[in-house]
């Protein structure tokens, strides 16, 4: 698969940025968990797209297991009642960054196995935060990876306002621009 292919890279940096089409995030979610689930790593997915639930089933339906990936969703608080579920944290909105910053920092803190972040989408944050907030939230998420050396996955789709691509694009390690 081309997707698999063009994330082989992933192994080469810490702190990766990926540029695909809407129709393919969730693809190349999929493609970023299986590598470090290879690995043996625990991850955390922070849902910005979809509920948890939601990104649950589409991996369940790829047979990608998730016992290892712990989730913070911040999207079924925002449109409705979060069932209570192991392995979940639910943010009330993906405007609470706060609050998501701190779910990151005390996953990396407990997990004392290889662990990975994985961040989806950047266009989602610009719906819900003005660019200058994302631009720090992703700077200080970004300085966060490296100082606790955990590596960081960043998705978004091709948007329209580069600026915030091209303003984010030098705190990563590689850019895979993923057609």
């Amino acid at each position: 698969m081309k997707i698999e292919k063009e994330l082989l890279d992933l192994d080469k940096c810490n702190i990766g940025l990926v540029i695909s089409h809407i129709e393919k995030l969730q693809l190349v979610a999929n493609n970023i968990i299986k590598f470090f689930i290879k690995k043996k790593y625990v991850g955390v997915y922070i849902c910005l797209n979809r509920p948890q639930k939601a990104v649950k089933a589409l991996l369940a339906k790829e047979k990608i297991k998730t016992d290892k990936v712990f989730f913070i969703d911040c999207i079924t608080s925002s449109i409705g009642k979060p069932d209570k579920a192991e392995g979940v944290l639910h943010i009330c909105s993906p405007s609470d960054l706060r609050s998501v910053s701190l779910a990151i920092s005390e996953f990396v803190k407990s997990v004392k196995e290889k662990k990975y972040i994985l961040i989806d989408t950047i266009a989602t944050l610009l719906i819900y935060n003005k660019e200058n907030v994302v631009f720090d939230f992703i700077k200080a998420t970004v300085e966060f990876a490296r100082k606790s050396k955990t590596p960081l996955i960043v998705t978004t789709p091709y948007i329209k306002n580069r600026d915030i691509i091209s303003r984010i694009t030098p705190f990563f390690d590689k850019v895979f621009n993923i057609e």
